[in-house]
């Protein structure tokens, strides 16, 4: 199979000339496109960072630095534990997919400690102790601390080149070449994003007709906004499940035994929940509450589609002018 190699130029520095220029803009945002994916690039990195021997199963007691020269280039890894921003779709996802992995197992008529049937057996309910610890592992897996790493380098003696071909086949082996690569193409990254940014700001502030912004006789570039709306995912986290003993969760307040579990029932009107004696030996006879698994999934969907966040994107697309 022949493949063609991409070839990355380098498009220097805007000079203000959008007319003139149009062409070299459009060359840099192809440049941020390949470079930013480039595998190459990404293999090193993580070549890199595996040579420091530290990841989220093995965090850094202090912050350590390992550094690596060859040739004219010094790559530098800079390690250090971090409580990280937690990822609240991803706990969300998580919460459905235990929902959704219980009626799987109990489709297939296997049994699961802590979840029974109700309303004539037509209903699968689920402990509240025992989905607010599932849940609550779910959370700490994504507020869980790790390692952040920060990759930099001293390449004072390389330039970026006119030119450069991507390689077809990167390894992410630590060879001199494949850090003269890397520099190379960092250095045309860092270009090609200032070019961007530089002629995008010239556009912004040029006259515009209908959408469309002239830059010469047949040519214009289309100012799209775009509005990105989504789920507020940490409103749903917290209204479900807040270690803020002052605002607790909903599920929280359902798994806080000094509240009788009628008041519980009655300040809860959005789930089924249902008193419940476990046949078991580890309860001894005594009463728990059960909730719905499909008034937990429910209250769920309502959450997400209750509260939106939206962002603000201006994107700019070639136009010819007819």
């Amino acid at each position: 199979m022949v493949t063609i190699d991409k070839i990355i130029e380098n498009v220097g520095k805007f000079n203000g000339n959008v007319s003139e220029k149009h062409r070299m803009y459009e060359r840099a945002k192809q440049n941020v496109e390949y470079l930013e994916k480039d595998k190459s690039i990404l293999k090193l990195e993580e070549t890199l960072k595996k040579k420091t021997r530290y990841d989220d199963f093995n965090l850094p007691s202090s912050p350590d630095e390992y550094s690596i020269t060859l040739g004219d280039v010094t790559f530098n890894v800079k390690s250090r534990t971090v409580t990280k921003r937690p990822q609240y779709k991803t706990a969300v996802e998580g919460m459905e997919n235990y929902i959704n992995g219980l009626r799987l197992y109990l489709s297939e008529n296997r049994i699961i400690t802590g979840v029974a049937k109700e309303e004539n057996k037509t209903v699968w309910c689920i402990s509240v102790d025992s989905l607010v610890q599932q849940y609550e592992i779910i959370l700490s897996g994504v507020k869980f601390p790790g390692v952040e790493q920060k990759i930099t380098y001293d390449a004072s003696n390389i330039n970026a080149p006119k030119d450069l071909r991507l390689a077809s086949r990167p390894n992410g082996k630590l060879t001199e070449d494949n850090f003269v690569d890397y520099v190379m193409k960092d250095l045309l990254l860092n270009i090609s994003k200032k070019y961007v940014k530089a002629y995008e700001k010239e556009l912004e502030g040029k006259k515009k007709i209908e959408g469309l912004v002239p830059i010469n006789t047949r040519k214009a570039y289309e100012e799209v906004k775009k509005k990105s709306q989504g789920p507020d995912w940490a409103y749903v986290v917290k209204t479900l499940l807040n270690e803020d003993k002052n605002s607790p969760g909903e599920l929280n307040i359902l798994a806080d035994n000094t509240i009788t579990f009628e008041d519980r029932i009655a300040m809860m009107p959005q789930y089924k929940l249902y008193i419940r004696t476990p046949e078991d030996n580890v309860n001894q006879g005594m009463p728990k509450l059960y909730i719905s698994l499909q008034s937990v999934y429910n209250r769920i969907q309502d959450l997400k589609a209750g509260k939106t966040i939206v962002s603000d994107r201006t994107t700019y697309k070639p136009k010819e002018i007819v």
